[in-house]
Parts: C-alpha cells; sequence; structure tokens
C-alpha cells in the first residue's frame, strides 16, 4: 500500500527527476485510486432458478460472506434479486437475510407478478450495521408496488456471516421464483 506524501512546491528551472516525480505524483496517484476511490466488488453470482418448496420459508439463495470483510465502519455489502410469484391468489413472501437477521420485502397475494428487491447492509461498528431492503414489484400489467424495510442486525463481523434471500407461499411450491441474486462488497467511501 503506498503512502501519502505532501505534493511538493515546484520552483522555476528545477530539474525534475524521476524519483521526484515518481514520490509527488505517480506514488500520490497510487494513493489516491487505492484509498480514495474504491470500487466495487462483486463477491458472489448465482443465477441458477430457484423455487420455494411448500408452505415453509425456503432459501432461495445463500452466500458465506468471509470473515472480516466489512472491516470498516461504513463498509456495504448489496445483495440484489429478481424472479417473478406465479398467478394465483396465495399470500407470498420475500426476505433478505444478514446472518440471524430477516427483513421482508414483501408479503402479498401478487397474481403474476415480476419483482426485484435490492438490500444493502452498513458497517456502523464490529458487531451493529444498519440494512434496508427496497424492493419494486410489477404486479399484472400496471399495478405497481414500492416496499421498502428496516432492520438493526447485530452481527459480530469478525467471523463468517451467511447472507441469503428465502421465499414462501402460504399454500404451495413454485409460488416465488428467483432468476439471479449477486452479493456486491462496496467498500467505504464509494
Amino acid at each position: 500500500m503506498t503512502s501519502w506524501t505532501a505534493p511538493r512546491t515546484w520552483t522555476t528551472s528545477e530539474l525534475v527527476t524521476a524519483s521526484i516525480m515518481n514520490t509527488h505524483v505517480r506514488d500520490n496517484l497510487l494513493y489516491l485510486k487505492e484509498n480514495v476511490d474504491p470500487t466495487p466488488q462483486c463477491l458472489n453470482t448465482d443465477e441458477v432458478t430457484r423455487n420455494n418448496g411448500g408452505v415453509a420459508e425456503t432459501d432461495l439463495s445463500t452466500y458465506l460472506l468471509t470473515a472480516g470483510k466489512l472491516a470498516t465502519d461504513g463498509d456495504k455489502l448489496r445483495m440484489v434479486a429478481w424472479g417473478i410469484c406465479a398467478a394465483g391468489a396465495s399470500i407470498k413472501t420475500l426476505k433478505a437475510y444478514f446472518g440471524a437477521t430477516s427483513v421482508t420485502a414483501w408479503t402479498n397475494n401478487f397474481n403474476g407478478a415480476t419483482w426485484k428487491m435490492m438490500a444493502e447492509v452498513v458497517r456502523t461498528s464490529a458487531t451493529t450495521q444498519k440494512m434496508h431492503v427496497l424492493a419494486p414489484v410489477l404486479d399484472g400489467a400496471s399495478t405497481h408496488f414500492m416496499y421498502q424495510n428496516y432492520g438493526t442486525p447485530g452481527e459480530t463481523l469478525s467471523g463468517s456471516i451467511t447472507v441469503k434471500t428465502t421465499g414462501q407461499s402460504n399454500s404451495a411450491s413454485n409460488e416465488v421464483t428467483q432468476y439471479n441474486f449477486y452479493v456486491e462488497y462496496v467498500p467505504f467511501g464509494s
């Protein structure tokens, strides 16, 4: 990791050497790239179609977050999933989990709906987090719903943490279908 050097004040007719340029320009640009503008990293992509099974809550996708990945207050974890709900009047539920904490994206009797769920977990300390879930749904040709919910997980981030999505129906299997799920790590400052 490169360290920051106070920028040099250049003088007229100064002979600029490679060493001076490397210290004051190259190394400082590297420092900025490494520390000020980190980019999100995709940790996991799951493109396997999965359905709820029976009336019990069913894991649709899971990912094991590496111990210590959210190392700095402000680091974020994003989970994004999308899919459909079967036609019919059954009550369907979609949830996002960060460790033991679940946040319900929605519970409704959608009839042939398409959905997307975006969940974000932000580290506030080594043992506390904030979680927000946003879930737009298109039920039929023109009925739009926008759901959001909030949770406060209390996971110890020095250990591995399971993140997942679940689906459930009060009447049958194959009522909640997930087509894709991905997890991103967003370092603080992004």
